[in-house]
């Protein structure tokens, strides 16, 4: 084929594969010499996006580099990753189009060996398929058997996921092995159960097994397509069945023997849940929890004797020494704390939510059932319950922390004499450092210290806590080339944080030409800075801000980004901070704001709080100024707020060092006048508590300055500001 001939086989292939697309769904085009890469997305609902996608992929294919797509389909173009254009993973994708396999052939890279026979040519794999494929693609090293879906399966939750996965993707790849093996061709059936399967392009070349005369990949098509109940009753009559004796077939065990086995043997039972148990921490109060209520539930469905499920939620709690010692509620510290929540437990759950604790830390089932069978055969191996325990506890003892593992002369706490011998300075000198910041507003300065700390600031909607939180940290930065700041933004794009920089500093400069009578533009408002607009003032600003080094980041914060994957994050970026600069120690964190953080609570506040926790937690050990954004509830609109403000959280109160609350004192709608914004302090462990400063906020330049500072306006330095009586000029505002 040529290479126009080419491009119209991709697409024929492509609107072959997304004929029942009618809404908005993409996929991902990867490239690569030495792997798959991301190279572009397509709304495959829309026909001139495939033929895009089908010229594209040619392209590149003639520039040498292997071609592949997402087969499934995402809502959604998945952000990037740090900044490089991210594939997607199995939680991204939306829509299943086609139940595929894949099998690998003779040839190129793949060599048959006694142990490893491929299968020897696409007629022969065609025949491992229990129905008729939809499409049939040579790879030229492979085959792909697509059954194309009549109505493409939506679905928006792991669960759905993880049932598609493992009750039709993966039975489905068991049939196909099952009969390759009864065929005599052991291997090559590659387990392509994942949703976000990537599959080669046809009418690309196939470059793995070289580039000189690489095989050219082609489609044959049957025009038959599947319902997904269709589907699952015709594959049903040829799923695998489990032989009664485990020991005759103990290497072939299915993906979904995990599933199946629960309550058929007591011993497997206790097993495999000392084994789950052992990649699931116990530190944490919300999982210790959930494992107490699996357990218990396990024991009432009779898979195990509560003595015994009891054991092992107690031993397993033990891996956590200082929790196990800690006192509960009543008093009552290890064993005995056990066992008073075990008795009062009323959550639900069970195997099936156990398992998926276990596997998300790397448990594998498959892994463990085949050692279970490899220990039946064992001569030596007694299937008793001590057995089980000891093996449990000799692996509980290798999986200790080093900061679990307490060592004979353990004792709880520091000494007095040898922290103000060895440590006292150290630290404090690092408080004295940072309580000299200046925010650039100078009674906010002369009220409060910015320490490392957890500083919460709350605010009604539409107020400018964001504004004003942000034009804080740049004032900090713009003047102290050892300040960092990152923010971490997941309501705003860098673009509306970005253009507030612009917007606020093109009216400085306005300001500061009107004082010295010079001429001037008209300002430019948050609006026209987020859209492009422009004159010679917004030139030079831009311009300065080009040439000008400042340590603040803005990080556009995802769903994904939970409070565990956010302080990840962090950790990292934080550590290459002060590697890169030792005199930077406590980097300023933004979180914009709390409540729209991603958690895994049922209830929101549970989940605000669990966050303000960890936030706190985190701050402590790595000496980081957080700064978090919080709203406040509808009912302390327009009135003097107070703690109970803070909007579903009362974590604040006592893990925030500082609590800052601001209120609108009017509502000012002409642009060129300000309203005017009162920042009450709540709690200050740096300083005195029940300060309160006034603003004015003009709201479309994104301004704040402190009320009756006027000369603030006219100047880009913060710092150079003559002093001025902020409480005789808010008695003049309000005497008129």
């Amino acid at each position: 084929m040529n290479q126009k001939e080419r491009i119209k086989h991709a697409l024929d292939f492509l609107n072959i594969l997304y004929q029942n697309v009618t809404t908005t769904k993409y996929t991902c085009l990867c490239a690569g010499t030495d792997g798959y890469y991301p190279d572009s997305f397509y709304d495959v609902s829309i026909p001139q996006q495939r033929q895009k996608m089908a010229k594209r992929a040619i392209i590149l294919n003639d520039e040498g580099k292997n071609i592949a797509l997402n087969v499934n389909l995402m809502d959604k173009i998945p952000s990037k990753d740090d900044g490089k254009l991210a594939r997607g993973t199995a939680k991204d994708i939306t829509t299943q189009i086609a139940i595929v396999s894949d099998i690998d052939t003779e040839g190129g890279r793949h060599t048959s060996t006694e142990e490893h026979v491929y299968t020897p040519n696409t007629e022969i794999a065609i025949n491992y398929a229990p129905i008729p494929p939809s499409l049939v693609v040579n790879s030229g090293y492979g085959v792909h058997l697509y059954n194309l879906l009549s109505q493409p399966i939506e679905f928006t939750t792991n669960e759905q996921r993880d049932a598609i996965r493992e009750k039709r993707n993966k039975l489905y790849i068991s049939i196909i092995k099952n009969k390759a093996n009864e065929m005599g061709y052991n291997t090559g059936v590659d387990s392509v159960g994942n949703l976000d399967r990537i599959l080669r392009m046809p009418g690309t070349y196939n470059y793995s097994g070289g580039k000189d005369n690489p095989p050219l990949c082609q489609y044959k098509s049957s025009n038959i397509q599947y319902t997904a109940e269709e589907f699952d009753s015709k594959i049903k009559p040829f799923i695998p069945v489990k032989p009664d004796n485990p020991k005759s077939d103990k290497n072939n065990v299915t993906a979904s023997s995990h599933y199946l086995e629960y309550g058929q043997n007591a011993d497997f039972d206790l097993y495999r849940a000392s084994k789950m148990l052992e990649y699931i921490d116990s530190y944490d109060e919300e999982i210790w929890a959930k494992v107490c209520a699996y357990l218990r539930n396990i024991a009432n469905l009779g898979h195990l004797t509560e003595n015994d499920a009891f054991n092992l939620f107690d031993e397993w709690s033990a891996t956590s020494p200082a929790k196990y010692n800690n006192c509960d509620q009543k008093g009552n510290t290890g064993r005995d704390a056990c066992q008073t929540k075990w008795d009062n437990s009323t959550m639900g759950g069970d195997w099936g939510n156990l398992y998926r604790l276990a596997e998300k830390s790397g448990y594998n089932a498959n892994d463990v059932t085949r050692e279970w069978y490899n220990l039946q055969d064992d001569k030596e191996y007694q299937a008793t319950k001590d057995k089980v325990v000891d093996i449990l506890q000799k692996s509980k003892d290798k999986r200790k922390s080093a900061q679990n593992e307490l060592n004979d002369d353990f004792i709880l706490g520091d000494s007095i004499n040898e922290y103000y011998a060895n440590d006292y300075d150290k630290e404090s000198e690092e408080i004295r450092k940072y309580t000299e910041r200046k925010t650039g507003f100078k009674t906010l300065d002369k009220n409060q210290k910015i320490p490392p700390a957890l500083i919460v600031i709350g605010a009604e909607s539409g107020i400018g806590k964001t504004t004003f939180c942000y034009q804080l940290v740049e004032q900090i930065v713009q003047n102290n080339p050892n300040e960092f700041v990152i923010y971490v933004s997941y309501e705003m794009s860098r673009l509306e944080m970005f253009a507030k920089s612009l917007t606020r500093r093109t009216k400085l400069a306005i300001n500061e030409a009107k004082a010295k009578g010079e001429s001037f533009d008209t300002p430019i408002t948050d609006f026209q800075a987020r859209k492009g607009g422009t004159n010679a003032t917004v030139k030079k600003i831009k311009q300065e801000l080009i040439q000008q080094t400042m340590n603040l980041r803005v990080y556009e914060a995802t769903a994904e980004d939970n409070i565990t994957v956010l302080l990840e994050k962090l950790k990292k970026s934080i550590d290459n901070i002060k590697r890169k600069n030792p005199a930077i120690q406590s980097p300023i964190v933004v979180i914009d704001y709390l409540q729209i953080m991603p958690h895994d609570k049922e209830n929101h506040k549970l989940g605000i709080d669990g966050i303000i926790l960890k936030l706190k937690t985190f701050q402590r050990e790595t000496k980081t100024t957080f700064i978090v954004i919080s709203s406040v509830n509808r009912m302390s609109y327009d009135k003097d707020k107070n703690m109970a403000a803070f909007k579903e959280t009362g974590s604040i109160e006592f893990s925030a060092d500082v609590a800052l609350i601001m209120n609108k004192e009017n509502d000012n709608k002409e642009p060129e006048k300000p309203y005017h914004v009162n920042l009450k302090c709540l709690k200050n462990r740096f300083g005195a508590k029940g300060y309160a400063i006034n603003f004015d906020f003009y709201g479309e330049y994104d301004l704040f300055v402190e009320n009756g500072a006027a000369q603030q306006a006219n100047s880009n330095n913060y710092n150079d500001i003559d002093d001025w009586d902020a409480e005789a000029e808010e008695e003049n505002r309000k005497n008129g």
